[in-house]
């Protein structure tokens, strides 16, 4: 942890240090002025889009290039936090760190519930440069009109693209004249920006932002908890559960830093504001190593933080557990049966 923060302090400069380097913020952002992104190295997005474009230096065989990029779905696209001031509420800003919601849903991954303080909240507001707007007077729009130029002119780009949010959402994290100021020229509040000039007219744009800020609009439902699968009725072999479960979604966060090419990640030796679980699930001894994480029914075990992860996404936390994979979509349920039934079995070689 101490390598990380040290390199990404010296491409903080102050005073924007102690927060944003410690969460390490620019493992997955861009920032603009606000703070420097990591280095490639320690780029988490970076490092994706490299590997998907087939680009790496000289250390790394072209073969191994081809084989990471079959299994990178997810973590490529990420939302800039440049100019966050003239876009977000301060009070916003703070609650949603400590409580993320999905505001993209077309990104497979999303903002992970990550160690944040409300001191920490506060701070990271700070370091963004982000306060709460005066307060605002009446819209003058007429938001029937406005909703259905939304339908006509917003929800298809928003229902396509995977940066673009939840439109539902802007109600509670922005305020009129920024989502004014933003319709009328998108790249004048943030450079290099996919969101086009919408071209309204006077009289749409007031429209338009009475219908976001008017309730009307229905936000993406949250997905339902599934329901358990079936334990397959047969012996589970560590071989099994590690090429299903392991090695495919688990091991880059939880594995000693020399095989996986980087840190050995958060739950491992720590990162993005942990200290680091010290769960290696990248060989049968070490996975092996804590009782109590493979004590089948418990909570804050292996199945049970699987399950976890179903509960944050459903908008219903398991208080206390911290859902797996942090930030990633859920396991299937066959696939958390296929642990769930290695577990109960003792967890055999």
């Amino acid at each position: 942890m101490g390598l990380v923060i040290g390199a990404f302090l010296a491409c903080v400069s102050e005073p924007l240090q102690p927060a944003l380097a410690r969460f390490e913020c620019g493992r997955c952002h861009d920032g603009g002025a606000a703070f420097a992104s990591a280095p490639e190295e320690r780029s988490c997005v970076d490092c994706h889009r490299a590997i998907l474009r087939g680009e790496w230096d000289d250390r790394v065989l072209p073969e191994d290039v081809a084989r990471w990029k079959q299994h990178l779905h997810r973590l490529n696209e990420t939302p800039s936090l440049a100019r966050l001031d003239q876009r977000v509420t301060r009070s916003w800003l703070v609650s949603w760190l400590r409580e993320p919601t999905d505001l993209r849903p077309g990104l497979p991954a999303q903002m992970p519930r990550l160690p944040i303080t409300p001191a920490d909240a506060e701070a990271l507001a700070d370091a963004l440069h982000v306060v709460d707007p005066p307060a605002q007077t009446p819209g003058v729009g007429d938001p029937r009109r406005g909703l259905a130029l939304v339908a006509e002119r917003c929800a298809p780009c928003h229902a396509s693209d995977p940066l673009a949010p939840d439109l539902a959402s802007i109600r509670e994290r922005s305020w009129p004249a920024a989502v004014a100021g933003w319709l009328v020229d998108p790249s004048a509040v943030l450079p290099g920006t996919r969101m086009p000039d919408p071209g309204l007219t006077e009289s749409e744009l007031a429209d338009v932002v009475a219908a976001l800020f008017s309730g009307g609009l229905q936000g993406v439902p949250l997905p339902e908890v599934p329901g358990p699968a079936l334990w397959p009725g047969r012996p589970i072999t560590w071989d099994e559960v590690n090429e299903r479960v392991f090695r495919e979604v688990c091991r880059h966060c939880h594995a000693d830093p020399v095989p996986v090419g980087g840190d050995g990640g958060p739950g491992n030796t720590g990162g993005f504001g942990f200290g680091g679980a010290g769960l290696d699930l990248s060989s049968w001894e070490a996975a092996t190593a804590d009782p109590v994480l493979l004590r089948p029914g418990a909570p804050d075990g292996l199945v049970g933080r699987l399950w976890a992860r179903h509960q944050e996404v459903a908008g219903t936390p398991v208080p206390g557990v911290l859902g797996m994979p942090l930030g990633l979509p859920p396991l299937d349920p066959a696939e958390i049966a296929l642990v769930e039934a290695w577990v109960a079995q003792g967890a055999p070689r």
